[in-house]
Parts: structure tokens; sequence; C-alpha cells
């Protein structure tokens, strides 16, 4: 992926409230200018193929239109 491709990349970290106490959690999306939104990302922005994402991981991707 180039860097170009990328619009943003949000992260939130925030305490959640579990049965087992406080937690820490945290969310980051990576949104591309496409309009392709990317959550729960395992790989830098860097090393993510896009096209073998689609293909392969289609739940991990929300294309907005």
């Amino acid at each position: 992926m180039q860097m170009a491709q990328i619009d943003s990349i949000y992260h939130d970290g925030y305490l959640a409230v579990t049965p087992l106490g406080t937690q820490s959690q945290e969310d980051t999306l990576l949104l591309l200018k496409d309009g392709t939104v990317y959550s729960g990302l395992q790989v830098s922005p860097a090393d993510l193929d896009v096209a073998a994402s689609r293909k392969n991981e289609p739940d991990e991707t929300v294309s907005s239109v």
C-alpha cells in the first residue's frame, strides 16, 4: 500500500467496565481515500495488501459508497 492512499488513521483508547473489572480497550480505524475503512488491522498500514485483503478478508473492510 502506498501512504498516498491513506486519508487518515483514527485511534481511540478508553476504559470499559466488564464483569471482571475495568479494562483498557483500543480501537484503530484506517480510512483510505477511496472511502474504504479497515478495523482490526493485524499488520502495519505499510504492509497492507489492499487487493488481497478485499479478496481474502471481505469482513475486515467496510466500503462507503
